[in-house]
């Protein structure tokens, strides 16, 4: 089952199909995302809405239509990706409606942490440079600067699905309302 999380009606349909298949969500994690590479002053209202649409009101869409069954079904996890561009130190001056929309998840996260606990966790990642589909299109500025991470490598998608993993298990059931950051040491070490 897939659908347009930008799209409330999408989103409260798709929901509903899950719900009426498997009856309870115990855990959601909200990763849907796009970039949008362009400089402040070059960014226009559509660059930014079409990035919240996504980014922002995605993950709104999808705890809207979940939260009220978790709710009934005594508690539940959620968690969402954020992204090192949504911290201070990350925040990329090549793509400001993408680090802004990933802050945005960022505080989205504690809002619903503080919201809707004890009943339900709710917790963010921020990833760093990852290996993924995206990366091939990379140029040398930006490889030189993934690899200047602590770990010196960009990190892998297990990687970072094994703390969203742990995030949406009862293993990680005394911790809400936090952002984990898996970057291979990058915001620490200074994006260069």
């Amino acid at each position: 089952l897939s659908f347009d999380v930008s799209s409330k009606e999408e989103t409260d349909a798709g929901v509903a199909e899950i719900i009426r298949k498997y009856k309870k969500v115990d855990a959601v994690i909200n990763c849907a995302g796009i970039p949008k590479v362009k400089r402040f002053l070059e960014s226009e209202d559509a660059d930014w809405l079409h990035v919240f649409r996504v980014n922002v009101l995605g993950t709104v869409h999808v705890c809207q239509a979940l939260i009220p069954h978790m709710l009934k079904s005594g508690g539940g996890r959620i968690v969402n990706v954020s992204s090192v561009r949504g911290h201070d130190a990350g925040a990329g001056i090549f793509n400001t409606p993408y680090s802004v929309s990933k802050a945005a998840v960022k505080n989205l996260t504690v809002s619903l942490a503080k919201e809707f606990g004890p009943t339900i966790a709710v917790n963010s990642v921020s990833p760093g440079f990852t290996e993924t589909a995206c990366s091939k299109t990379w140029p040398e500025t930006v490889w030189k600067q993934a690899k200047s991470v602590l770990l010196q490598r960009i990190g892998q998608p297990r990687e970072i699905a094994a703390v969203l993993c742990f995030l949406a298990s009862d293993k990680a059931s005394f911790i809400t309302g936090q952002d984990i950051v898996v970057d291979g040491g990058l915001l620490m070490s200074g994006i260069k």
